[in-house]
């Protein structure tokens, strides 16, 4: 027989996972892209470890971050808190400035790491220090704890 906490761990780790299939329209939306972040930054680390830096694929990397970063983010989250299953929590609405602040953080950083991603004097692991940084805030912030 399992433990008590085993089981609700089962449990809840169940319940997210049907919950956030059941996501549809903008939240969905949402839940991919911050699923693309996740990816790109996860690359952008293993490479930084690496050392085998690829300038053609830290560029791509810089555009899909682009691509899911500053208004691009944003607008995936309307004016009224959508009625669904999320990870967002109110206090977006309630410090909006504060959330649009973070999100182009990211971006005007995925920015400069697309210009200098050819460069001999680009720095990933400085890039993925800040970026790291941009998305932990915001998460800290503005993501409900699981």
């Amino acid at each position: 027989m399992r433990k008590p906490a085993t089981l609700f761990a089962l449990i809840a780790s169940t319940s997210i996972v049907l919950a956030h299939s059941g996501a549809t329209g903008i939240v969905k939306e949402r839940m991919e892209g911050m699923g693309s972040l996740s990816q790109s930054m996860k690359a952008l680390v293993q490479m930084a470890k690496s050392d085998a830096v690829d300038p053609g694929k830290v560029g791509d990397i810089a555009r899909e971050i682009q691509n899911h970063s500053g208004e691009a983010m944003t607008k995936r989250f309307p004016e009224e808190p959508q009625q669904m299953v999320s990870e967002a929590a109110p206090l977006i609405w309630q410090d909006w400035d504060k959330f649009v602040e973070i999100s182009d953080d990211l971006f005007q950083s995925a920015v400069r790491l697309e210009a200098q991603a050819g460069s001999s004097e680009l720095e990933l692991n400085s890039f993925v220090k800040e970026m790291g940084a941009t998305c932990s805030s915001c998460h800290k912030e503005f993501r409900i704890k699981k």
